[in-house]
C-alpha cells in the first residue's frame, strides 16, 4: 500500500516532482538508507553502483559465468533486493495544500 504525504510545496518544492500531473515527494531518507545498506557488502564509491548493475546485466544477458563465486552471487542478489526496496519507497504521492 502506498501512503500519501501532506506537504506544503512552498517549503519542500525541491523534493517534489510532477509525473503525468501527479505530485510525488522524493524520499531522500530511503536513498540514504539504500546507500548505507549497499556499503555493507559492496563499494558505492565512484562507479560502484553502476558496475554492480552492469555485472548483473552481463550475467543475465550472457548466461551464468562459471567462474562467479557464491559470495559474488550473494552480493549481486543483495544489491537487487536493495534496489527493489528503494524503488518501492523512493516516491510518495503528495496531497498538495495549495490545490484548494
Amino acid at each position: 500500500m502506498i501512503k500519501q504525504m501532506l506537504i506544503d510545496n512552498t517549503q519542500h518544492n525541491k523534493y517534489i516532482v510532477t509525473i503525468n500531473g501527479n505530485s510525488y515527494y522524493i524520499n531522500l531518507t530511503e536513498f540514504e538508507s539504500f546507500i548505507q545498506q549497499c556499503e555493507k557488502f559492496m563499494s558505492v564509491e565512484g562507479d560502484g553502483l553502476e558496475n554492480m548493475t552492469r555485472i548483473i546485466a552481463d550475467q543475465v544477458i550472457d548466461g551464468k559465468d562459471s567462474e562467479t563465486s557464491v559470495e559474488e552471487l550473494k552480493q549481486q542478489l543483495k544489491f537487487l533486493r536493495e534496489v527493489g526496496f528503494l524503488m518501492k519507497s523512493l516516491v510518495i504521492p503528495v496531497i498538495d495544500l495549495k490545490k484548494d
